[in-house]
């Protein structure tokens, strides 16, 4: 790495990497120096259950992983970031829910799932007979 006269440098390192440079006059060689630039791998975020048909009204628990941190859009609603991995839900329509994993400084892909709701009647239907 060689420092330009205005004392930076912009490096894109994919696995951690020590960096020295050496201060030089054209005169006179001064002091090496080192630094450390650490590569943190983006969060995998996953959520579970992907995909599940509920009956209208009733609730449902939808569970994220891969972060510190999540950031929440439940049926285009995008919620802030926050330690809460699970959410649980109770919906009278169809909806799709989103997270995304974080693990700052870094943002994981955005993971999805779908909830159905099954609001078909149910009707019993019986006969009787004296037998």
């Amino acid at each position: 790495l060689i420092v330009t006269t205005d004392s930076t440098a912009n490096v894109n390192p994919l696995a951690d990497t020590y960096f020295y440079t050496t201060v030089d006059d054209g005169k006179c060689t001064g002091n090496t120096d080192s630094v450390l630039v650490e590569v943190k791998q983006n969060p995998l975020t996953s959520i579970t259950p992907k995909n599940q048909t509920i009956c209208q009204g009733i609730q449902t628990e939808i569970t994220a992983a891969g972060g510190q941190t999540y950031l929440w859009d439940i049926g285009g609603s995008l919620g802030t970031e926050t330690t809460d991995n699970k959410r649980t839900l109770s919906s009278i329509v169809s909806t799709y829910i989103a997270v995304q994993a974080i693990d700052a400084p870094c943002r994981g892909v955005w993971d999805t799932a779908f909830i159905t709701i099954d609001n078909l009647p149910l009707t019993a239907d019986f006969t009787v007979t004296p037998d």
